[in-house]
């Protein structure tokens, strides 16, 4: 019975499967045993997904949803044009988000295509011990609005895409412990640095292949440096309370 139900679950669709129709922020990290997350389209700002695989690729997939005064709810065929009428909105799924960092996403072997077009106001993506990830595809080139991409611990990760070339608004690349990079993003010579030499500041280990700025892992450094010392003062003080 349990297994019936197990798969009547994975044949759910995106309209059938649970959402937030309202949430604008979501972090979940540090949560192993996490199997389902209802999806989370209206999401804006800053998005944090550890181990999410099938949440993150349902949501990318979701039909645009309607926003208005702050409601949000799924639209169809019939409703699109009277909604319209109304003064409505439609918001394609994660579209408001900024800043997308994705952790140890085990099932991850690439990014959906078609969600990656609706993610036109993201300016930031961290990409970290995606262990199976082995592609970029092309349709990354729809990041538009993209500062800054960072990779690190996607070891199977083979190649970094042309579709590199169009992110005119990509100011830096950081990329950590990607075997299979590090000869094909050599300077001048790498297979792969055509793809990347418009970026001013790259990052490859932790060496400045060209332009100047924080290392990648020098800046996580800090930022956990201070995540310590904020929890440390805080049970100090809950302590003295």
């Amino acid at each position: 019975m349990e297994r019936d139900e197990e798969e009547k679950g994975d044949e759910q669709t995106e309209e059938e499967w649970p959402h937030f129709p309202c949430l604008s922020k979501l972090d979940i990290e540090d949560c192993p045993n996490l199997t389902r997350v209802p999806l989370f389209p209206t999401v804006e700002g800053r998005l944090v997904l550890e181990s999410c695989t099938e949440a993150l690729v349902r949501t990318m997939k979701m039909e645009p949803v309607v926003a208005a005064h702050h409601h949000h709810h799924h639209l169809d065929s019939q409703q699109s044009s009277s909604s319209l009428l109304l003064g409505t909105a439609l918001v394609a799924p994660l579209s408001k988000v900024k800043e997308l960092f994705l952790e140890r996403m085990k099932e991850l072997q690439s990014l959906p295509e078609e969600g990656l077009r609706n993610l036109t106001s993201l300016r930031y993506l961290s990409i970290r011990d995606c262990r199976r990830l082995t592609s970029l595809p092309p349709a990354i080139r729809n990041l538009a609005s993209l500062r800054q991409l960072v990779i690190v611990g996607c070891t199977r990760l083979a190649s970094l895409p042309p579709a590199l070339r169009d992110l005119t608004s990509l100011r830096r690349l950081d990329i950590e412990w990607c075997t299979l990079l590090r000869e094909r993003c050599r300077r001048g010579e790498g297979k792969d640095w055509p793809n990347i030499s418009h970026i001013p500041v790259i990052y490859l280990n932790g060496e400045a292949l060209q332009g100047s700025g924080w290392p990648i892992y020098t800046t996580t450094a800090f930022y956990f440096s201070c995540f310590f010392f904020i929890k440390v003062i805080s049970f100090d003080i809950f302590v003295m309370s």
